[in-house]
């Protein structure tokens, strides 16, 4: 820029114009940056002694200085503000400003003579030069482009800058690949042709891959143009084909990723598959079946060598595996912890081993797991039942009766609620169950009975028996009668067994083992037919899976009196009586008062 000097009057004085100016943007930074500095000293220097301050006259001032520093807060403010405003108007930029100011008013208003014929000489009229105006645009025209310039162009810089970073950043690139000389597709990551050079040699299983004479693969880095991009599978195809192995269209099997074979029947195939899962589909309608492993058709190119026919895919995928796992029952066991130890759930140990939760002796053979197909079948569907609610037994203590005495005051009635669950069958084996929700349709209503509370002569109520079986030396009778049946499984014979077995043939009778009163006599889920007799003391003798019930609750029985006839009700492989002795709920060894004949 070029130096002006020059002087222009204007009301009689004169503004002389700087000897040089700076118009580039390394002088406006300058100005602004000293301006900018000093305006955050003064805020740095007047809050830095405010806070001194503070803190030299805190202890014992600190009303006085509320009262104070009000004042001398707002005084430094417009201290800080005028000081400021001085600071600013000695910057060049201010400078500039006010001198463009001037000399625009000097060619804007013109002084007419003193001596104008009814114009006084102080007065101004407000008049136009253009040639002055002419010169002054063109001056200041230039100073404000060139200013301008400095300033835009290096931000239009950067912004290019940063413009064209982002657009090839964002430009989709894609490796080319080049293969036995040829260019045979598009990847987005090396991985894929490791993955499909895999897959080719999984297809080759029955011959050597002979290798093309350039098997060494290329990768360009390219911009994807609308370029389709190929997959492992669409690679594999043609690395096949760039090889010296014969080579066909089929349809390709895969079982968990796994190439079984191919055909050239791929629609019969399919077919195949679909038969697979038709029984499960017919046993289960509304359920949702399909395959536990992951099963796909792809067509493609194969070598001859991998094409066979369809009866030997047939055999294949039909074949079984895992064989037939035993399990023998040690001391100590139970159903569910044989399930867990050998990893299968509780529902499918019992569909192998139908009645375990009724009978498990120590030594016997558990089947833990049998052949299954190859290719498992999985039914999940969703089932709602009903299920009965066991009612509660209120026992109400009366000092009026002994303790040998009960009444049942109300009859208790079971509640029914609806149950909805997930269903889980792996080839026809229950894997799981999932409960949804459930809803309880009718409440269970309590059973209240009066039971008594006063000591008794004794605790021992035995009376002639009026059938069958003489009295234990601890006075009980053997609960069965005909020939007596024998022990099929004793107490704790397996998990939660809480009784003895006697085994016998249906229809015989059982009887009372000793005096008491009937507090249950109903048929109940799993337990079947069944009484309940409560003989004082806190005794009760419970008889399960009963074919029929000649008692009611409430009824007072004598020992041997015949109560129930021997059936295979409730959760029962065969015909037997399921006895129990409870003590104040407590479970004991029916051995210990019947013995075991």
């Amino acid at each position: 820029m070029s130096s002006i000097s020059q002087t222009s009057a204007t009301d009689g004085g004169s503004i002389e114009q700087p000897d040089q100016e700076r118009g580039s943007i390394s002088v406006w930074l300058e100005q602004l940056w000293t301006s900018v500095s000093q305006f955050f000293f003064h805020i740095s220097f007047e809050t830095g002694s405010f806070l001194l301050k503070l803190l030299l006259h805190a202890k014992g001032r600190i009303g006085a200085w509320i009262l104070s520093s009000r004042h001398n807060l707002e005084e430094r403010f417009r201290f800080w503000v005028v000081k400021t405003r001085a600071s600013l108007r000695e910057t060049g930029l201010a400078v500039s400003l006010r001198r463009m100011r001037e000399e625009f008013r000097s060619i804007w208003w013109k002084s007419l003579p003193a001596d104008a014929p009814g114009i006084a000489g102080e007065m101004r009229v407000k008049t136009f030069r253009p040639g002055a105006a002419f010169l002054f645009s063109a001056k200041y025209l230039w100073k404000f482009t060139a200013t301008v310039l400095n300033h835009v162009c290096p931000v239009l810089a950067i912004g290019l800058l940063v413009g064209t970073v982002r657009y090839f950043t964002n430009l989709p690139f894609v490796l080319s690949v080049e293969y036995d000389g040829k260019n045979i597709g598009y990847i987005t990551d090396e991985r894929v042709f490791d993955d499909a050079k895999q897959m080719m040699r999984d297809r080759i299983i029955y011959e050597e891959y002979q290798q093309p004479t350039d098997a060494v693969p290329k990768f360009t880095l390219c911009v994807a143009d609308g370029q389709t991009l190929s997959d492992s599978f669409v690679l594999a195809d043609q690395i096949i084909q760039a090889s010296g192995n014969e080579i066909i269209q089929a349809d390709g099997l895969y079982i968990d990723g796994e190439f079984i074979g191919a055909t050239t029947d791929g629609e019969s195939m399919m077919m195949l598959l679909e038969s697979l899962k038709e029984p499960y589909q017919e046993e289960y309608p509304d359920a949702k079946v399909e395959f536990t492993s992951k099963i796909k058709v792809r067509q493609g190119l194969y070598p001859v060598s991998s094409v066979v026919e369809l009866n030997n895919i047939e055999e294949y995928i039909s074949s079984e595996v895992e064989g037939e796992k035993i399990y023998i029952a040690q001391a100590g066991d139970a159903p569910i912890t044989i399930a867990r130890s050998n990893g299968i759930s509780l529902d499918s140990l019992r569909e192998l081993n139908p009645g375990i939760d009724t009978k498990l002796l120590i030594g016997q053979e558990v089947l833990i797991s049998k052949s299954v197909p190859l290719l498992g079948v999985k039914a999940t569907y969703t089932r709602t039942y009903t299920e009965e609610i066991p009612f509660k037994i209120n026992r109400t203590p009366d000092s009026k009766y002994y303790s040998n005495y009960s009444k049942v005051v109300s009859t208790g009635e079971n509640g029914l609620k609806e149950v909805e669950e997930k269903v889980v069958y792996v080839n026809g084996m229950v894997v799981e169950r999932t409960p949804i929700s459930s809803e309880v349709l009718v409440e269970p209503v309590d059973q209240e009975v009066i039971v008594g509370s006063m000591t008794a002569p004794s605790t021992r109520y035995i009376s002639t028996p009026l059938s069958g079986g003489s009295a234990t030396s601890n006075g009980y009778i053997w609960p069965v009668g005909g020939s007596g049946g024998y022990v099929s499984c004793g107490l704790y014979g397996y998990w939660n067994h809480t009784g003895m077995d006697i085994a016998t043939s249906t229809g015989t009778p059982i009887y009372a083992t000793a005096a008491g009163t009937v507090v249950v006599a109903q048929q109940r889920q799993g337990y079947g037919k069944y009484i309940v007799i409560d003989h004082g003391g806190g005794l009760q003798t419970w008889y399960l899976h009963a074919s029929a019930l000649y008692v009611t609750p409430g009824q007072r029985v004598n020992q041997g009196q015949t109560i129930a006839a021997v059936g295979q009700t409730g959760n029962a492989t065969g015909p037997h009586l399921h006895i129990e002795f409870r003590v104040y709920g407590a479970v004991k060894n029916p051995a210990s008062y019947i013995g075991t004949r």
